[in-house]
């Protein structure tokens, strides 16, 4: 199991690298893509910068939550922040689907791979984020076994030392 979950987070890695470098180099295509999908109408054009400035974050933050999953020492902190930023994409998706009528382009992948708004994407979304749930059960469950063969290996020296004081004693 533990094999099929680091595959996973490996290909999840190379995911979230490629759609934020994407996303990074179409980065207009993937703005007006994202202000479609939330019926976005700007006022003034601080508040276009700032939604300019969120979908930049957003690229680069999938560049780093990508490239922390491939250190193992920082796994942990790129599924939470895989997790995080699957939410939000999935809740944009829902919104999308709910509010408009035809079918639109998801930017997920800048404007290199075309893909569109719909229930199988959120499936799939949805499905990602259970494995990625699972995934920090199985490793929290490998560190408190670790945990407790740990805190075994250190009681069983204890307590042969004891009985080997405790078995000189009565020679």
């Amino acid at each position: 199991m533990d094999n099929l979950i680091s595959i996973f987070l490996y290909y999840q890695s190379f995911l979230l690298l490629i759609s934020g470098l994407f996303k990074l180099y179409s980065h207009e295509n993937f703005y007006q893509n994202f202000k479609r999908l939330i019926n976005l109408q700007l006022k003034s054009h601080h508040s276009e910068i700032m939604y300019k400035s969120i979908t930049v974050l957003f690229s680069i933050i999938e560049i780093i939550g990508g490239l922390l999953l491939l250190i193992p020492t920082t796994q942990f902190v790129g599924i939470y922040i895989a997790i995080t930023l699957y939410i939000l994409a999935t809740l944009v998706i829902n919104y999308s689907l709910i509010t408009n009528k035809e079918q639109q382009e998801c930017g997920c992948f800048g404007d290199i791979i075309i893909e569109k708004v719909s229930v199988s994407k959120i499936l799939k979304n949805l499905f990602t984020l259970i494995v990625f749930i699972i995934s920090i059960f199985i490793e929290t469950q490998m560190e408190i076994m670790g945990i407790i063969f740990a805190g075994i290996l250190i009681g069983s020296k204890f307590i042969l030392s004891y009985v080997n004081k405790y078995t000189i004693l009565l020679r």
